[in-house]
This record gives structure tokens, sequence and C-alpha cells, in this order.
């Protein structure tokens, strides 16, 4: 797993990494202690680039991920779904 980048939410319970390696999403609760954080979920996407940054919708309800072409072997056109 290679993690690029990085967000919470606004209360700083919940802690969304893009793992760009996998094109995965990892969702980990960090509200009892941010050291120790918990696993809750791992998404992976159906893409064949790299996920690359991400973010919150303003009501949280929805996560926005970017993924690009990020290998000459991905033909042009499909780094994304």
């Amino acid at each position: 797993m290679v993690v690029c980048w990085l967000t919470t939410n606004r209360r700083g319970s919940l802690l969304y990494a893009s793992n760009t390696a996998d094109s995965t999403i990892t969702v980990y609760e960090i509200a009892s202690d941010p050291r120790a954080q918990r696993e809750l979920q791992k998404l992976s996407l159906r893409s064949h680039g790299g996920t690359y940054q991400l973010a919150l919708s303003p009501d949280e309800r929805n996560l926005v991920v970017v993924s690009q072409r990020f290998e000459s072997k991905i033909p042009l056109g499909v780094g994304w779904q």
C-alpha cells in the first residue's frame, strides 16, 4: 500500500487514505486515539489508473476521488471509469 493523499471529516473522527499503488481508498476510525487508528473499510476502485487526490463534499455525504493514468501500458482514454 502506498498512501498518497489523506483527508479527515470535520469532527476528526474518520481518516480517508488514497492508496495509489492498488487503487483503493481506506477509511480509518481515529476519534478514540489517532495513533492507534482502526480500519473500517477498504474500497477497491474500478480504475486503470492510480488514486490521487480526494476530498469530502461539503455535506460529507460523498467522497470525491481523482485517479489518473500513470503508466504507459494503460491505454489512453481508459485511466478512469
